[in-house]
């Protein structure tokens, strides 16, 4: 790595992921920064000098970090009151945060820069069983009050944004990650070496993989409501350079640089904090079996896949390549999590024992 020292050898790894997608290299950056860290600042340790058991008490870390690693409020991380962490990590969190450092270390020895790996593992390996899709998806029903929230969302430029997020996000199954492009990602489809009237947006996916998925013209509507809404706050951008879904307001109080924020692409994190508080209203408003309290965005991208599913007689092809998944295995779990086709033939079966 031509590294001398242990940031050298972790900017030289970091600058190695350029093949990765942005949003994996933000991801890993900050696992590695944090724990980077926490080894200086708790275990007063330098990175190469770290074992197992340093590596075993950060994953309790990862779990219940102390309250001086900890801000409420997104700070800049300028400012005096920025913190690594929101709270507590959650188990699958704090997995894919150990793998991350795992990575960091294998590749370190792989190059020669440290002799072995003190990370072990033993956070086991992430499942993608029935429970990741089961329980994170909307019902029907829950899909009726989400409807009925939408329309009764004020119409202002921050309550047409939450609508062309929320219809985004459910009509086309992206990642949360994959919505921070531009409206110059809208293009025109053809069908059979013909324009259609129907558009289409150009996505790069996970390990950089494009794909195009068409949008409805309520949702294209919706889209184009928010980007009016931002047209005005930033007049003058050309309006295909307008993110699909954007900042609305200037820096917060807090921070020290008031320069405004308006017009740029609206960060996961300011996604997760819409979509939290637009759950939250559903609840409130409305009598819910549904624990919208642990809605994501994932869960409209679950219910996405099941709707496809559903309108395309389960054809697991045309839903891997609307969900940009690399391998059609991981497709196929929306399928085995569908549990209605099993219901009906357990219900339909004939026999005197029943009767």
């Amino acid at each position: 790595l031509g590294a001398n020292t242990d940031l050298q050898a972790i900017e030289a790894w970091l600058s190695l992921l350029s093949s990765k997608s942005k949003h994996t290299q933000i991801a890993y950056k900050r696992e590695i920064e944090r724990f980077y860290l926490w080894a200086l600042l708790e275990r007063n340790k330098a990175l190469s000098s770290l074992d197992a058991l340093d590596c075993a008490a950060y994953g309790d870390f990862l779990l219940n970090p102390p309250a001086h690693w900890v801000c409420a409020l997104p700070y800049p991380r300028n400012h005096a009151m920025w913190r690594p962490y929101r709270g507590g990590l959650t188990h699958n969190s704090a997995q894919r945060s150990q793998a991350a450092i795992a990575r960091l270390f294998s590749d370190l020895v792989s190059s020669q820069y440290l002799r072995a790996n003190p990370m072990p593992r033993m956070f086991g390996k992430q499942s993608q069983g029935l429970k990741l899709d089961v329980m994170r998806s909307f019902t029907l029903e829950d899909q009726d009050h989400i409807a009925q929230s939408l329309k009764a969302l004020p119409d202002t430029a921050s309550g047409r944004r939450t609508r062309a997020l929320i219809m985004l996000l459910m009509g086309t199954g992206l990642r949360a990650s994959e919505t921070q492009t531009t409206h110059a990602s809208i293009l025109q489809l053809r069908d059979h070496e013909r324009l259609s009237e129907q558009v289409g947006l150009r996505v790069i996916g996970k390990g950089k993989k494009e794909r195009i998925v068409p949008l409805r013209s309520e949702l294209v509507q919706a889209l184009n409501a928010h980007r009016a809404d931002l047209f005005q706050l930033v007049g003058g951008t050309p309006i295909e350079e307008l993110p699909l879904i954007g900042k609305l307001a200037k820096a917060p109080i807090h921070s020290e640089a008031q320069t405004s924020f308006a017009g740029k692409a609206l960060s996961t994190s300011g996604m997760h904090s819409i979509l939290k508080s637009f759950f939250a209203r559903v609840a409130k408003q409305r009598a819910v079996h549904t624990d919208f309290a642990k809605a994501s965005a994932h869960w409209l991208r679950h219910t996405f896949a099941h709707q496809v599913l559903a309108a395309t007689d389960n054809d697991l092809v045309v839903v891997q390549q609307l969900l940009g998944h690399s391998s059609i295995q991981t497709t196929a779990i929306y399928v085995k999590a569908n549990v209605e086709s099993r219901m009906k033939a357990i219900n339909a079966m004939e026999s005197p024992i029943f009767d």
